[in-house]
């Protein structure tokens, strides 16, 4: 686990590949200038991964982005992939169902139109 500074929050990304490794996702957290901070794509059966990495706090707004080939429905399957996303040690967003997801975090984001 990093050690962040005062000025920092931890962001941690908890992702469960379940037994569907097939469908693989990419995810990935950007900063406010495009900048990938974590970038990664789902490879391994049964398996969790924990992308972390320590942020600025202060005039920050972050994205996180999820994408799979399909959407799957969790109550067809016994064993779906899931996601957790921590900032600054809160849960912020989570799932087990998607095709596209997006979410900003930060204490400096803007109001998207679709949001």
């Amino acid at each position: 686990k990093p050690t962040c500074k005062d000025s920092e929050a931890l962001v941690d990304l908890q992702y469960w590949n379940g037994d569907l490794v097939f469908i693989g996702s990419t995810y990935r957290i950007e900063d406010q200038n495009g900048t990938y901070i974590i970038n990664a794509t789902s490879t391994s059966f049964d398996s969790l991964t924990r992308n972390r990495a320590c942020v600025p706090r202060d005039n920050s707004c972050y994205t996180f982005l999820i994408g799979n080939l399909i959407q799957w429905d969790p109550t067809l399957y016994v064993d779906t992939p899931s996601y957790n996303l921590f900032y600054d040690g809160k849960l912020i967003s989570k799932g087990d169902s998607w095709l596209f997801g997006s979410i900003q975090f930060g204490d400096s984001c803007q109001p998207r139109c679709n949001q």
